[in-house]
């Protein structure tokens, strides 16, 4: 009999132990993302986020099915500099490579370069074109074709940058650049802070290298492979690994001293299709709660785009899906210590290995979001 209840007792303890063990890692942050953490079951990874995205030309917009699909940018957008406002986000893009070498740089410069080259000789053939017609009635006194040789001749390269692996082109105060940091390329457009040189190293200054999965303590925010110690709005977007037909784009931004935002208000300006039918049959948005805090969601298909015909709602036709939520911040908190959440999440039929149904994209996307967590003192003040 006692041997009897020490085995009861054993099997007991072992259970508690596993289930200890298991509530830890269901606990226990991931990833960190922006300024939070997220201890989501399934890994995630960041390259490729995008439906439409960069390939390593920079200027090619192709699908997942491209075969460039291993050199996909991750795209976030970061603010660091507090001369430079925030309304154009254009120019405050950052596209992060995966690793990278100076050849993989060199190979994207040439081909910026061939591309500019190309436009150039476009408008030098059509001023060439009017000098083998000297009376043609659009440059009879020849102006014109003097201006478009002028324009072309104005049209810069991407220049060396002296002491860094970079490549810049500059256009008036501003400098877009590419630069290999830590072994990944870096591209944004910044507005320029002394030379060339001084303008990029003021800039890659703020990334500190950040291996997969760590979560580090203090101040910054992450981005994939770095860490980004300034002041910035994060928005940013990853894919669940082993599902890439699940795609998410999160977005921080600081809600202190803004003005008060309202769900609903910022998930139908996100919306912005006539190409959606949502979920739920009677009531439109739904409730989440993210990290304490109450916000909103809209569950919603994609209807097909059948351009000038009339679009059809036949069950057949719907198949991808998508979840808009936005958990609103504290507008009184002190810097950084609350934020105006933004999610999307998107599933894509034609990734996928196995259809997904509408009640399990919901348990997902909102599993998902809910598994997002603050990480302390994780602002930067500016």
């Amino acid at each position: 009999m006692k041997l009897q209840y020490a085995i009861l007792i054993s099997c007991a303890l072992s259970l508690q132990i596993a289930s200890a063990a298991n509530q830890s890692s269901k606990s226990k942050p991931s990833e960190c993302i922006s300024y939070y953490t997220t201890n989501f079951a399934e890994p995630i990874e960041f390259p490729g986020a995008r439906v439409q995205y960069m390939t390593a030309s920079w200027h090619a917009m192709a699908s997942f099915a491209d075969e460039h699909y291993r050199n996909v940018l991750n795209e976030v957008y970061i603010w660091t500099q507090p001369d430079v406002t925030f309304d154009s986000r254009s120019a405050d893009r950052v596209l992060i490579s995966e690793e990278a070498t100076a050849d993989d740089l060199n190979e994207i410069i040439a081909r910026l370069n061939k591309e500019i080259n190309r436009e150039k000789g476009l408008i030098l053939d059509n001023a060439e074109r009017l000098e083998a017609d000297p009376k043609h009635e659009i440059d009879p006194d020849g102006s014109y074709r003097k201006e478009l040789r002028a324009r072309a001749a104005a049209i810069p390269l991407y220049q060396p940058i002296p002491s860094l692996q970079a490549f810049g082109l500059r256009d008036e105060n501003y400098l877009t650049f590419f630069v290999l940091h830590h072994g990944h390329i870096i591209n944004t457009r910044r507005v320029l802070m002394g030379t060339p040189t001084e303008t990029v190293k003021a800039f890659i200054a703020h990334f500190k290298p950040r291996a997969a999965g760590e979560i580090p303590v203090g101040q910054g925010a992450c981005l994939p492979n770095f860490l980004v110690h300034a002041p910035a709005l994060i928005t940013q977007s990853f894919r669940l690994k082993d599902r890439p037909e699940i795609l998410v784009e999160f977005e921080a931004a600081n809600a202190s001293g803004e003005e008060p935002s309202n769900a609903e208000r910022v998930i139908r300006s996100a919306l912005q299709s006539t190409y959606l039918k949502p979920f739920n049959r009677i009531k439109y948005f739904s409730s989440i709660k993210v990290d304490n805090r109450k916000g909103e969601g809209f569950f919603y298909r994609v209807l097909p785009d059948r351009g000038l015909r009339q679009v059809t709602t036949k069950d057949a036709d719907l198949k991808d899906m998508g979840y808009v939520a936005h958990i609103p911040g504290n507008n009184k908190a002190s810097s950084g210590q609350s934020f105006d959440l933004t999610f999307k999440i998107n599933y894509y039929s034609q990734l996928a290995k196995k259809p997904m149904s509408e009640s399990d994209f919901k348990k997902l996307a909102q599993s998902i979001a809910e598994s997002f967590r603050m990480r302390p003192n994780a602002w930067v003040a500016r």
